[in-house]
């Protein structure tokens, strides 16, 4: 089962954000740090996308949100 944090719906499509927990590592780069949450969550990001395409019709995209570090890691299926 998947439960969409955040779905906002704007003249572009969808926006799903989905808010995260996890830290960047203290020695770590946020490049290194997006590429490995990027990694880990593609799969669950292109889920929701395909759903709401699928009910609505619309375009879609997604974006992990870090609260705790204020990263903002957007996110667009292939192809769109």
């Amino acid at each position: 089962m998947s439960v969409l944090d955040w779905a906002i719906l704007n003249d572009d499509g969808w926006l799903v954000v989905d808010y995260k927990t996890s830290r960047k590592g203290a020695d770590e780069s946020i490049e290194a740090f997006s590429e490995r949450m990027m990694s880990r969550y593609k799969d669950q990001l292109e889920r929701y996308c395909r759903y709401l395409q699928a009910v609505d019709g619309r375009s879609a995209r997604a974006a992990l949100y870090f609260p705790k570090d204020d990263i903002w890691l957007p996110w667009s299926p292939v192809g769109v």
